[in-house]
């Protein structure tokens, strides 16, 4: 899948830290790039986030990775959150945003990517 190497390509670069985030400046047009994509699906715009890879146990093997992106640091948000918890992701769009089963997700600036693993 196109978004593995993406995202694996930026894990092996600079470890945690993942640079796929847009600048600053830039979330407004992501927004309105969100709203071209799918025009109901809400957006919300966040920075200092963390990309999660979820882990399966090896009793519990999934086919495909599944990740969410989580963040305390919300820059707009259309339900007003302080902090905002993706669903499962679905692609990647422009490498900084994150469609998820719920909404967008704009990625400002540098964020993490952390595996969290899920035991059963």
């Amino acid at each position: 899948m196109k978004h593995q190497a993406v995202v694996g390509c930026h894990f092996l670069l600079n470890g945690n830290s993942v640079g796929l985030g847009c600048k600053s400046k830039n979330w407004m047009n992501a927004m309105k790039l969100c709203s071209d994509i799918a025009p109901d699906k809400p957006v919300s715009v966040i920075k200092n986030w963390i990309w999660m890879n979820i882990k399966m146990d090896e009793l519990n093997l999934i086919k495909k990775p599944e990740y969410l992106i989580w963040s305390a640091d919300v820059i707009w948000d259309y339900q007003e959150s302080t902090s905002v918890r993706s669903q499962l992701f679905t692609r990647l769009h422009k490498n900084y945003i994150f469609e998820a089963e719920d909404a967008f997700y704009v990625l400002v600036g540098s964020g993490r990517l952390q595996d969290m693993q899920i035991p059963f």
